[in-house]
């Protein structure tokens, strides 16, 4: 029996070789995976950290893209607001102007205006006694017109409209300033923000 047990010992030491081997074998395949899964999982995790970068970057510059249009847009809304200042300010100094100047603005005026001096002339509410105290009297005599005050009178800052056969011609500080400004706000912009 020693020859059998031999035998049986030889062949249990070739399987436990065999099985040694099939372990090892399964454990380096095990270990290759496992590197491989690692290495894809590396990958995976830096190609993913790129492209949150990426688009972290491009949030950071579209904000700051927008924090410099509303930065833009409240200097331009500044600006506009000075510029605005300066005709509220140019028409209370118009309305304020004292009776001489007044009248040789009025009569600058309607000379412009190319008239017949047979017209209306329509002013507003706080015009219409300066002009029944002596005021259309000088305008009338200086331009040797025959211009009569209307009965109607407009809500506007100075300045007169012109009333003759259904035609009106308005000659308010507001429209002229109105006016002047599309004309001149370049310009004004150019003085206020050198």
């Amino acid at each position: 029996m020693e020859g059998m047990e031999r035998i049986r010992e030889s062949i249990l030491t070739e399987a436990r070789v065999q099985a040694e081997a099939i372990i090892k074998e399964a454990q380096e395949k095990v270990n290759a995976m496992e590197e491989q899964a690692n290495k894809k999982s590396g990958e995976i995790t830096r190609h993913r950290l790129e492209k949150a970068e990426v688009e972290a970057q491009e949030a950071a510059r579209r904000m700051l893209s927008m924090a410099e249009l509303d930065l833009k847009k409240n200097n331009l809304q500044a600006k506009q607001s000075l510029i605005d200042q300066a005709f509220d300010k140019a028409l209370v100094r118009l309305k304020e102007l004292p009776e001489e100047a007044y009248m040789g603005m009025i009569v600058s005026m309607l000379g412009s205006a190319g008239i017949t001096g047979k017209e209306e002339l329509v002013v507003s509410p706080q015009d219409r006694e300066r002009f029944e105290k002596g005021l259309l009297k000088k305008v009338n005599d200086k331009m040797s017109f025959e211009l009569k005050l209307s009965d109607e009178t407009r809500n506007m800052q100075g300045g007169f409209i012109l009333k003759a056969q259904g035609v009106e011609i308005n000659n308010s500080f507001e429209t002229l300033l109105r006016m002047e400004r599309e004309r001149i706000e370049t310009e004004i912009a150019d003085i206020l923000f050198q």
